[in-house]
């Protein structure tokens, strides 16, 4: 029966025998410092495969439905693909218009990204 248990608490024994064992050689305040910044980028790391994937998704839907190839020209089934689309957004010239507000132009799109986010953090840090 332990080990049914075992199976089925996955996770959370995991994270016990990693915090225990972290718990040997640091104090309290890092330990938990470690595990909220490596939870956090296990967050991270959801959202961008998740980008990753959707967008490879979405150009082989809309070649189908455009009766026409799909990126598979880039990498195995077209997995490059998202990556180098990743590249283009990264390195695309930034303008800001001259007669736009400077820090309003450029610092909504950072509000509107950090708002979803925030609405989760506040939610898991809320107080039964």
């Amino acid at each position: 029966m332990k080990v049914i248990e075992f199976i089925e608490n996955l996770w959370v024994t995991l994270g016990r025998i990693i915090l225990d064992w972290m718990g040997t050689f640091l104090p309290q305040w890092a330990v938990t410092l470690i595990w909220d910044l490596v939870i956090a980028l296990i967050l991270v790391l959801i959202g961008v495969f998740a980008v990753l994937v959707l967008s490879l998704l979405e150009r082989k839907v809309a070649a189908r439905m455009g009766d026409r190839y799909g990126p598979n020209r880039w990498g195995p089934y077209g997995i490059f693909q998202a990556v180098t689309d990743a590249i283009k957004m990264l390195t695309k010239e930034d303008i800001t218009p001259s007669v736009a507000d400077k820090l309003a132009f450029n610092l909504a799109p950072a509000i509107v990204t950090h708002a979803g986010p925030g609405a989760l953090a506040i939610g898991f840090t809320a107080k039964k």
